[in-house]
C-alpha cells in the first residue's frame, strides 16, 4: 500500500511504491485520496538454478501477467502498469491463476475456456 509521511508530495518506500504512484497519477488518480488493496499470486515457480531456467520462467510469468491483465480489463477492472507479451501462454497454469482470481474477485464472471 502507498502511504504518505510528512509532506503530502513525499512518499516513503522504494522503487515499487514510486512506480505505483506514477501509474496512479498517470491514470488521474490522486494517490493521497484513494485506497486500494495489493493482491499477489505466488510464488508460482521454484528458485531457478541458472539464467536459462530463469528466462524460461520469466517468459511464462510475463505471458500470465499479460493474460490476467487483459482478462481483468475485459471484465470491468481498471488495470494499471500493464505491458505486452508475445510469449506463449501456459493455459493450464493460467486456469489455475484464474481460479485464484475468481475466489479473490467474486464479481468477475471469469470463463475457464482460455
Amino acid at each position: 500500500a502507498i502511504f504518505a509521511a510528512g509532506a503530502a508530495s513525499r512518499f516513503e518506500g522504494g522503487c515499487e511504491r514510486q512506480f505505483t504512484v506514477k501509474n496512479l497519477r498517470a491514470a488521474k488518480i490522486d494517490p493521497l485520496l484513494c485506497t486500494f488493496e495489493m493482491f499477489a499470486i505466488g510464488p508460482l515457480f521454484l528458485e531457478q538454478r541458472d539464467l536459462a531456467e530463469h528466462r524460461k520462467r520469466r517468459d511464462k510469468l510475463a505471458a500470465l501477467e499479460f493474460a490476467l491483465a487483459q482478462h481483468l480489463g475485459e471484465n470491468g477492472y481498471r488495470v494499471l502498469g500493464t505491458h505486452g507479451c508475445r510469449k506463449p501462454l501456459d493455459r493450464r497454469l493460467f486456469n489455475k491463476v484464474i481460479a485464484i482470481a475468481d475466489a479473490k474477485f467474486p464479481d468477475l464472471q471469469l470463463t475457464r475456456n482460455h
